[in-house]
């Protein structure tokens, strides 16, 4: 995953709009959607203080697929937005399933769903 989307899904993650984060800033709120759409990208100094407002370490920001932390207060931080990211592909990998199912097999999911959840909770 590219800065792009990487900033897109932590804006979106933490609930905030655009024009909050480009408050945040001091920029325009087309800076944002330019840096979101990979028309632009930020200064170094942006980059940083992104992860500050997101509270992530720089390589997890820039989806280095190399993260280093410096303290274990770090590494929660990494973990947490890990585990969100993994949640994040399920429900869209799920998601992109059911659009293509009929009305009846969404019931059917829907059915098979539920029951399984009743077999797990005895």
């Amino acid at each position: 995953m590219a800065f792009c989307n990487q900033l897109k899904k932590l804006r979106k993650r933490n609930n905030i709009k655009q024009v909050e984060l480009a408050n945040m800033l001091g920029v325009k709120q087309y800076v944002i959607s330019g840096w979101e759409t990979s028309r632009s990208e930020p200064s170094i100094s942006q980059i940083c203080r992104l992860a500050e407002i997101f509270e992530v370490p720089i390589d997890y920001l820039l989806d280095t697929h190399t993260i280093r932390v410096s303290d274990n207060d770090d590494f929660k931080k990494v973990e947490r937005n890990i585990k969100m990211d993994i949640e994040d592909k399920f429900v869209v990998e799920f998601q992109n399933i059911i659009e293509n199912l009929s009305d009846s097999q969404k019931d059917a999911v829907i059915d098979m769903v539920k029951s399984f959840i009743k077999i797990s909770t005895r």
